[in-house]
């Protein structure tokens, strides 16, 4: 599982967070990080990037 795939379907970060941990919880990503990473899969589903 990637990162992009733990969010896909997500509505919101707090979704994309608890996937994220449930499949790539070993790695300990900083939830500064995950918002980050939320903000720029917005981006690009929105066309801003």
């Amino acid at each position: 599982t990637t990162i992009v795939e733990a969010g896909k379907n997500k509505k919101n970060p707090d979704d994309f967070a608890e996937a994220l941990d449930s499949v790539l919880g070993d790695f300990g990503f900083p939830d500064v990080f995950l918002f980050d990473v939320w903000g720029a899969m917005g981006d690009v589903k929105n066309g801003r990037i």
